[in-house]
């Protein structure tokens, strides 16, 4: 499960979370031809910061209960508020802990 979290100044953070393996065909191809490589290096791309695989994921994620985003909708959002985490494989996330059940 990876979560992003958008958290700009003076605004309530918002939280999507989603599955890594739960990607359709649609939307493996939607990130592939939008970012220009394969799914692997665009996985590479989110991990190492692109802001340009970090706005597809973001868009690709929203559009899921958002189906009418665009991606032009997204060029507002400060990269620099985003923050994407990931529980390590062997760990669950404590129901306890408000930072592990954003959702």
């Amino acid at each position: 499960m990876i979560t992003i979290t958008y958290s700009p100044p003076n605004v309530e953070p918002t939280a999507w979370s989603f599955e890594t393996d739960q990607w359709t065909y649609g939307e493996t191809v939607e990130m592939e031809r939008r970012y220009g490589g394969t799914r692997g290096e665009f996985f590479s791309a989110v991990a190492e910061g692109s802001d340009t695989a970090r706005q597809i994921l973001v868009w690709l994620v929203r559009r899921r209960t958002e189906p009418q985003l665009t991606l032009d909708d997204l060029n507002g959002l400060l990269p620099a508020y985003l923050a994407f985490a990931q529980p390590p494989a062997d760990e669950e996330p404590d129901p306890k802990d408000p930072a592990e059940s954003l959702a």
